[in-house]
C-alpha cells in the first residue's frame, strides 16, 4: 500500500512540475509578445518624427493610390465580362448583392464605432511637410484593434496589401459602388464572401499615421467623398 502511495506521491510531483514549466513557458512567451508590441510601437514614433520618413511615406502612399485606382478599374472591367457572359449563359449562379446603395446617402452607417476623422477628402496640406496630397477617402481614428464593419450589404471583391494602406478590402454593392477598407491588421471575411451591413470584416491596425481606418467610396471610376455619405453623429 505504502509503495503504491509513494508512486502515486511521485506521479502527482512530476505532473505539478511539468505544469509549473508549461506555465513558466507561456509567462515567458507573454513577456516576448509585450516586449515585441512595445518595440514596434517605440519603432513607429521614431519614424513618425522623422521628416525624410514622412515624405518616403507620402511617396509611397502616391504609389499606393494609383494601384487602388488600377485595382478598382480591373474590377470594372472584370464585372462588365461577368455581366456579359451572364448573357450568354444564364444559368450560371453569381453572389447576389441586395439593396439600393444609392439610396444610402446621408444615411450609411460608419465603418466603425466611436471614429473621429483625422484626413478628410480631396486636397490637404501636409502639417510637417507643408505639401499639398489628395485624399480619396477619410482617415477615422480609432482604437487599435477596433471592429470594422461594411457599411452596406455587398460581396468581397478583392482582399490584398499595399504600402501605406497596409491590408485591405474591397466590398462591390448594387448600383456599381464599392467600399474600401484599408490599414487593417485582421481580416476575417474571403474574397467571393457576401457580407451583410454592419457585418464585422476585420479590425483596424496601427499605422505610420496612428491606428487609423482608411475608408473610401467609389461610383464606378469616380472617388465618391464619404462624409457627403455617413450619417451625421
Amino acid at each position: 500500500m505504502q509503495t503504491k502511495l509513494k508512486e502515486q506521491k511521485n506521479e502527482l510531483e512530476i505532473f505539478l512540475s511539468k505544469q509549473r514549466e508549461l506555465l513558466a513557458e507561456k509567462e515567458k512567451e507573454e513577456l516576448n509578445l509585450l516586449a515585441s508590441i512595445k518595440e514596434k510601437r517605440e519603432l513607429l514614433e521614431k519614424i513618425r518624427k522623422s521628416k525624410q520618413n514622412f515624405q518616403a511615406q507620402l511617396e509611397r502612399r502616391k504609389k499606393a493610390v494609383k494601384e487602388l485606382e488600377t485595382v478598382i478599374a480591373k474590377l470594372i472591367e472584370e464585372e462588365k465580362l461577368r455581366k456579359m457572359k451572364e448573357k450568354r449563359e444564364p444559368k450560371i449562379e453569381v453572389p447576389k448583392v441586395e439593396g439600393n446603395f444609392a439610396k444610402l446617402r446621408g444615411k450609411l452607417p460608419w465603418p466603425v464605432d466611436n471614429g473621429t476623422i483625422v484626413n478628410r477628402f480631396g486636397e490637404q496640406v501636409h502639417p510637417i511637410l507643408k505639401t499639398v496630397t489628395l485624399n480619396y477617402g477619410v482617415d477615422i481614428a480609432v482604437p487599435e484593434n477596433s471592429p470594422v464593419k461594411a457599411v452596406a450589404d455587398g460581396v468581397v471583391s478583392k482582399i490584398f496589401w499595399l504600402p501605406s494602406f497596409e491590408n485591405l478590402i474591397i466590398l462591390t454593392h448594387d448600383g456599381g459602388f464599392r467600399t474600401v477598407y484599408a490599414n487593417l491588421s485582421d481580416i476575417l471575411v474571403n474574397e467571393g464572401e457576401t457580407v451583410k451591413a454592419g457585418q464585422v470584416i476585420g479590425r483596424s491596425g496601427d499605422s505610420f499615421e496612428g491606428s487609423i481606418v482608411h475608408f473610401e467610396i467609389w461610383y464606378e471610376r469616380q472617388q465618391q467623398n464619404p462624409e457627403l455619405w455617413l450619417s451625421k453623429k
